[in-house]
């Protein structure tokens, strides 16, 4: 379709792809008027797992779009090394269907996924490339003289033929074809070899259109779980493939759920029981601060255990169901293995799969694996949105099924969307106080300090015992500057739980921030030697190594492990560009401060007075991402 360059923006100082188009191509008055209208599209697809499109340019006659270039390996690069281990299949996967469900509900469909549109950046993050490009062709008409493809005669069929699928060779694709050609390339990367690996164009095609591929598991090992999700992507017929990416996402992340170990993606397994009790103790304070405001339902029979719920959280009909429901909170409450109440909120569904509080919690319950710092595998976010969804359509009216699904969209940097779950939860029940947290991580990411102080503020009226409250006031109060009283809002909280590691995080940042490097590491050596694993402790460490110019010890506190985990935290992917500005390296900090900026983090005014980004505060191009906030800005007005 054309050649791609590496080019400069000039303006913003940053790398950038140009792509341009092939020159028989653009001296067509349609095709132009397509591809404009593609690129409309295409811009408004803003996801982590998909490449930006910057804009769409004209000069002396040649088309051209301006796209992200994006540093690190291509999949094909990648796979020349040899097949990947499955959880790397798994994360990277879920990635990739990610990215593509985004693309489908606009409407858009890839048409060319194969390896070579693929790319896996430095920090872990799979982004697809060349969405849209493939529909510069016509659509096929009735009338239209075919081969025996279903192809015009003398036109190109849009795609790569070892990947498309048998109604993509008949010239009818859709979003099932965008399926079985992901099914393809993760059978790829499970084995190293293509599904059909036949060379000559004729046995190939009659290879997608009549033979079954061996199972991924005869040719490298890996479990047959696996074998049953790339295989159904691949099935001939539409009808028998997954119904959607979102759906395929859903049976491969549900792959990396296992009662122990727990395995974060390219990295070694982390055991639930082993994992921090600060999870135990934010669900805890979640399950608490919801409940003990809400008015019990009468038990749907004499005896029955209920668990505590407003009207609109729908206890069960089946009461042994509510009775593991009780217990695996009881449980909650008592203990940091979360292994035993998973296995009891999920007999509760066994026995009542409509039991809707139920499954949110359970799945709130994925959500915190990441929040509190023990995985950085998003694989979890996968499991959890279609169960948070389920639980909607059983109970619409769940104001817990709402708050983790604001929860949900916060991580996947969809805040409209998040912010308008936080305020429906709200609607249902002015006691679902997670909702106000989420409202007030956005309004801080927003640079609404008053309006994110207030939120917490309304947090801690409502409930005083809370932490959550007071450790985002802790550190709204911290990022405006006023340590003390900072400070003085997360000591309370670690007066009542030495081990909270949200407090103990921004306690050590606060400390950093002011310059007192000796009472963060106090501080930071004060949490449980359980927790020195932490990813949100590990973050404090590195930028304590880093302030004391401890630049080994920097260096291997931030790996790759840490920061795939602070990309995929919207609000901490700053502090990665606050460790190399620490280093006085200057590309890699602003490079991750626009990582931040492109996770929804528009903390001009923070930017522009946080201490631990001196070094490159008098750059060029810190003032160049910093002016894309307002014009952001300005657009969404």
């Amino acid at each position: 379709m054309g050649v791609v360059y590496l080019a400069r923006d000039t303006k913003l100082n940053r790398p950038v792809a140009i792509k341009i188009v092939s020159s028989l191509l653009s001296g067509d008055d349609s095709v132009r008027h397509r591809l404009q209208k593609e690129a409309c599209i295409l811009s408004q697809l803003n996801h982590p797992n998909i490449a930006t499109l910057y804009e769409l340019q004209e000069e002396n006659g040649i088309d051209f779009l301006v796209m992200e270039y994006i540093a690190g390996t291509s999949l094909d690069e990648r796979l020349k090394t040899g097949p990947m281990p499955q959880d790397e299949v798994v994360s990277l996967g879920g990635q990739l269907l990610d990215g593509l469900e985004a693309a489908h509900q606009l409407g858009i469909l890839h048409r060319d996924l194969k390896p070579e549109n693929v790319r896996i950046t430095n920090d872990g993050r799979l982004k697809i490339l060349d969405f849209g490009l493939a529909k510069i062709q016509e659509p096929l008409s009735a009338s239209a003289t075919t081969t025996s493809l279903g192809t015009k005669t003398g036109q190109r069929m849009a795609g790569t033929l070892p990947y498309m699928s048998p109604e993509q060779l008949r010239g009818t694709p859709d979003k099932a074809s965008d399926v079985f050609s992901a099914g393809a390339v993760l059978y790829e990367m499970s084995t190293g070899q293509r599904p059909f690996p036949e060379k000559n164009p004729a046995e190939l095609i009659d290879a997608i259109l009549n033979r079954e591929p061996p199972p991924p598991s005869a040719i490298n090992q890996s479990s047959a779980a696996l074998d049953q999700v790339i295989l159904k992507a691949l099935q001939k017929s539409p009808q028998q493939r997954f119904k959607s990416a979102r759906e395929m996402k859903s049976a491969l992340a549900a792959l990396l759920v296992a009662p122990t170990p727990l395995r974060a993606a390219g990295s070694r397994s982390v055991k639930l029981v082993a994992a921090s009790v600060t999870i135990v103790l934010l669900l805890l304070a979640s399950w608490w601060a919801i409940h003990r405001h809400e008015s019990s339902t009468p038990p749907s029979a004499p005896n029955t255990l209920v668990p505590p719920a407003t009207v609109a959280e729908r206890p069960s009909t089946n009461s042994e169901a509510n009775e593991l429901f009780q217990r695996a909170s009881v449980l909650l409450a008592q203990q940091s293995d979360l292994t035993k109440p998973r296995e009891l909120l999920e007999q509760a569904l066994q026995l009542d799969p409509h039991f809707a509080h139920a499954r949110c919690w359970l799945a709130f319950t994925d959500i915190v694996q990441i929040d509190s710092g023990v995985s950085n595998d998003t694989g979890w976010l996968y499991k959890a949105e279609p169960e948070l969804q389920r639980g909607l359509q059983d109970n619409p009216n769940s104001a817990r099924c709402h708050s983790a699904l604001a929860a949900l969209y916060w991580y996947q940097i969809r805040m409209d969307l998040s912010r308008a779950q936080a305020k429906r939860a709200l609607e249902l029940n002015p006691n679902e106080l997670d909702a106000l947290v989420w409202l007030g991580l956005m309004d801080a990411m927003a640079d609404k300090y008053p309006q994110a102080q207030a939120d917490n503020r309304e947090i801690l009226r409502r409930d005083p015992v809370y932490f959550a409250g007071r450790v985002g006031l802790g550190d709204d109060l911290r990022q405006i500057g006023e340590y003390e009283r900072a400070n003085a809002e997360l000591r309370k909280v670690l007066d009542i739980d030495p081990t909270n590691v949200y407090a103990i995080q921004y306690l050590a940042l606060s400390y950093l921030d002011s310059g007192d490097t000796e009472s963060a590491k106090k501080t930071l050596a004060a949490a449980k030697p359980g927790d020195r694993k932490n990813f949100q402790i590990r973050l404090a460490w590195a930028l304590l190594f880093a302030h004391l110019s401890k630049t080994d010890d920097a260096k291997r506190e931030m790996d790759l492990n840490l920061q795939q985990y602070a990309v995929g935290y919207p609000i901490e992917t700053l502090y990665v560009a606050e460790f190399y500005s620490l280093l006085g390296e200057k590309k890699n900090a602003l490079d991750w401060l626009e990582k931040a900026l492109r996770n929804g983090d528009d903390r001009a005014s923070w930017f522009r007075r946080d201490p631990l980004l001196a070094n490159i505060r008098g750059e060029p191009r810190f003032e160049q991402l910093l002016a894309t906030i307002d014009d952001r800005e300005k657009m969404q007005k």
